[in-house]
């Protein structure tokens, strides 16, 4: 464990982790020995990010912004939290707690106070990530949760040609794309046909994020071709998924959501937002995904 400015470090078995306290991100998993990073580093270049907290949307509202009870509010991509400092509530050699309470900041884009909390356990080859929302306030909460990790393509790969993203379940999905910020209302043929791998190719994310709609699966695998299974992302039963990365860049974000984008015919109502989950006056939801690896280190 070490608690350095601006981060945190866990440690146990053959592997680290190190998570952000800005945005409660995670930016490495690293196996020790061999020095194999399996988390995106955030290159400026390409893309600065490495596993956002998305809360209390995913993706982005049409025009940024929204009504509530007849009052608008300006909000950017996936919410509130994703460059904010977190504070850490709990610390130990593998694990921590880090927490968001909300602000006069946060309550200008999104009217209602609430507690998150973001718990990081490594486990050796696996990484739970637990969230916890709390709703502080007054009046029901509405909002949505997702995860956006990045994992870095190995180092002899050639891109994402080299690889395939297999579902634990055979899945018979729509493909949900963008129109700029927004979902188009019409979808595409499925990559995925009563099957369980997605083989990705060079230009994949020439049109941003692959998008599924409530999918079977509660794990999805990152596959090397060439070299085998890399890492497993467990949902946590997210019934939403994205994947995604910025064309060339090496990486392939999977993305376990409970809500997603606004449609390109949405009203612009949040009481209208499809997916958006509600949570009474004192109450808390808990939700989680791990990562677990899989490649031999080398």
């Amino acid at each position: 464990m070490s608690d350095e400015q601006g981060s945190v470090t866990l440690r146990s078995g053959d592997f680290s982790a190190k998570v952000m306290r800005e945005g409660a991100e995670l930016r490495s998993f690293l196996h020790t020995p061999s020095g194999r990073e399996f988390i995106w580093q955030a290159d400026p270049e390409i893309w600065g990010s490495s596993a956002p907290v998305l809360f209390p949307i995913v993706g982005k509202l049409k025009d940024d912004s929204y009504t509530w009870r007849g009052q608008s509010f300006a909000m950017s991509g996936h919410g509130v939290v994703r460059r904010r400092e977190f504070q850490v509530a709990e610390l130990g050699e593998d694990y921590v707690m880090l927490q968001f309470d909300a602000d006069s900041t946060s309550l200008a884009a999104f009217p209602f106070p609430f507690t998150l909390q973001v718990e990081f356990v490594l486990l050796g080859t696996k990484l739970e990530v637990n969230y916890r929302v709390s709703n502080v306030g007054t009046e029901v909460m509405p909002f949505t949760l997702g995860s956006h990790p990045a994992f870095s393509l190995h180092p002899l790969a050639g891109g994402h040609d080299d690889y395939e993203v297999e579902f634990s379940s055979c899945e018979c999905l729509d493909l949900y794309t963008l129109d700029g910020p927004v979902l188009r209302d019409s979808v595409k043929p499925a990559f995925i046909n009563n099957s369980s791998v997605l083989s990705l190719r060079s230009d994949s994310f020439d049109r941003d994020a692959l998008i599924f709609k409530n999918i079977r699966s509660d794990a999805v695998t990152l596959v090397d071709r060439f070299r085998g299974p890399q890492v497993r992302v467990t949902t946590g039963g997210a019934p939403h998924l994205g994947i995604w990365a910025k064309p060339g860049g090496r990486y392939v974000c999977i993305e376990p959501w409970f809500g997603y984008a606004d449609h390109e015919s949405t009203t612009g109502r949040l009481e209208d937002k499809p997916e958006m989950m509600r949570l009474d006056v004192g109450e808390e939801f808990q939700a989680g995904y791990q990562i677990e690896v899989l490649a031999g280190q080398a």
